[in-house]
């Protein structure tokens, strides 16, 4: 995204209990750090967590900077997030697609308005 790197962890199936808990108790900014850590891990600018649905979107997102903490805002980490659920709702709607999908993503820009 725009030169962005991001670990993106899919957290819709988890609890809403299990879910606060994970980003309220210090436990995702250390996974941030762990996992965003260059040269020692995978390496990233951010974690970004895909969170489940509401009544008006599709899935949520939390979104942790490197060293773990929270920025206000990041749409690099929103066009990945809408990209991956976009991707994901179109894998379990049409599986034989996916691979052909999977393809034309990499050209495809994500926009959101």
């Amino acid at each position: 995204a725009c030169g962005n790197d991001f670990v993106v962890l899919d957290t819709r199936q988890w609890t809403k209990n299990r879910l606060l808990t994970f980003t309220d108790d210090g436990s995702a900014a250390k996974l941030a750090r762990r996992l965003c850590t260059r040269r020692h891990s995978v390496g990233a600018d951010g974690l970004l967590l895909v969170t489940p649905a509401t009544a008006n979107a599709d899935a949520g997102m939390v979104v942790l900077n490197a060293d773990g903490s929270r920025p206000e805002m990041c749409g690099n980490g929103l066009r990945c997030v809408a990209r991956f659920v976009s991707m994901d709702r179109n894998d379990q709607e049409n599986a034989p697609a996916a691979a052909a999908a999977a393809a034309a993503a990499a050209e495809e820009v994500v926009r959101i308005d």
